[in-house]
């Protein structure tokens, strides 16, 4: 698959997460504390469509082209569906829509648009990054969702680990590191 490709489906994964995101915090029967955790998970998910989307612009510049995995963009997609089928059905809790919200960010979208930021030059990586997310703003926002809105010690656990699997700069974890 060409670079172009694989960037168009990255994008497109991107969006169906931050539309994802979108409806869980227009979800009306939830605690206001949710919805407001899930739109700002959109807003990240904007902004890193934003700066994959700019990216597009400037393949010509890559150093050589980056190594995503088709692979993981398949991993990405089959925990999207089971998501996307799992709000559908209407019976999803917010602890079962933290769960996905882990399985979405373990599943590997993040690295793979890291890659891609990582195969331009040095200073074109930096200025691309300037309109993504804050990472560690980011991970710290969902183990503070959950340390919030979820009893499941199981729960705590995989955030952690999502967090130390991140490679974000180690920091106070607070209560979900108990």
């Amino acid at each position: 698959m060409s670079p172009r490709l694989l960037l168009h489906e990255l994008i497109a994964c991107e969006q169906r997460i931050r539309a994802w995101y979108r409806a869980l915090g227009a979800k009306t029967d939830w605690p206001s504390e949710a919805r407001f955790f899930w739109n700002c998970m959109a807003e990240d998910e904007r902004q890193h469509l934003a700066m994959l989307q700019q990216s597009d612009r400037l393949v010509d510049l890559m150093a050589s082209p980056p190594p995503l995995s088709e692979e993981v963009l398949a991993q990405v997609q089959a925990v999207m569906t089971v998501a996307e089928d799992a709000l559908r059905e209407n019976t999803l809790s917010v602890e079962q829509a933290l769960s996905y919200t882990i399985a979405i960010e373990k599943a590997g979208v993040n690295e793979l648009a890291e890659r891609w930021i990582e195969a331009f030059p040095e200073s074109v990586g930096w200025l691309l990054r300037q309109s993504g997310p804050e990472m560690e703003v980011h991970f710290r926002r969902l183990i503070d969702a959950i340390d919030a809105l979820s009893s499941d010690h199981g729960l705590h656990q995989q955030a952690v680990a999502l967090w130390n699997a991140s490679h974000v700069p180690p920091s106070e974890l607070g209560a979900a590191s108990t």
